[in-house]
């Protein structure tokens, strides 16, 4: 089973209530991924991330831009 954290400021993380949500199959009703859930404190937190880390991603060039994002798709 694959357990997936919340991505703020650059790293993973798991809720701050420790909350979690399951994925299942729904060939076999087995947990295929557990994600942490994330509350409303949690989406502030990436919000203000996400906040501070405009400037330096808007005066990124659009070659850049699509690299980094072809990047993140690859992983």
């Amino acid at each position: 089973m694959q357990e997936v954290q919340l991505l703020i400021g650059d790293r993973d993380v798991s809720a701050k209530n420790s909350a979690t949500f399951n994925r299942q199959n729904p060939v076999s009703g087995e947990v295929a991924t557990r994600a942490a859930a994330a509350s409303p404190e949690d989406a502030k937190a990436a919000a203000d991330a996400a906040a501070k880390a405009f400037p330096k991603w808007s005066a990124t060039g659009p070659s850049e831009r699509r690299a980094k994002l072809n990047k993140a798709a690859e992983l």
